[in-house]
């Protein structure tokens, strides 16, 4: 007597539904993966970073040079004795 594996039956409904959202999951993640290598905006964050950077330098020492130039001028201010 051969033993026979026991077998699952489904609807063929769900079955197909499943087999759907599997198939689904599987493109869905392969353009989400395509998509990340080739977006533009990912190409953009370096370069807005860059700009970030340059822009809090300018600011940095704009204020630099003018706390360094208040602090001279009232140096000279005192030893001229104003």
């Amino acid at each position: 007597m051969t033993e026979q594996k026991p077998t699952v039956q489904m609807p063929l409904n769900d079955f197909v539904r499943e087999l759907a959202r599997e198939a689904a999951w599987h493109v869905g993640n392969q353009i989400i993966e395509a998509h990340m290598k080739d977006c533009v905006a990912r190409q953009l964050e370096p370069r807005v970073r860059k700009l970030e950077e340059w822009r809090a330098t300018f600011v940095g020492i704009a204020i630099g040079s003018g706390v360094l130039g208040g602090t001279s001028a009232g140096i000279v201010t005192w030893l001229l004795g104003g």
